[in-house]
């Protein structure tokens, strides 16, 4: 149960800095990649299939308000 709450704040966390990046007009994957040279940071990466994921959420839980989707 635990991993896959791991995993669940993970995609969440990562789909909350696509939306940042989107409004900065900044490569979110790019982004990523670098953050995950660091030690102890595994950020998943936004694939098709983890983007689905996040993005369902997002747009279920935001309905009507003017938040940017992310672009993946």
């Amino acid at each position: 149960m635990f991993e896959g709450v791991y995993r669940d704040v993970n995609i969440a966390i990562a789909n909350q800095l696509a939306l940042y990046a989107n409004e900065m007009d900044i490569d979110v994957n790019e982004e990523i990649e670098i953050a995950n040279t660091q030690p102890f940071c595994e950020l998943h990466d936004l694939e098709p299939e983890v983007a689905a994921t996040a993005s369902l959420s997002t747009r279920t839980s935001s309905a009507g308000s003017s938040t940017p989707t992310p672009r993946y």
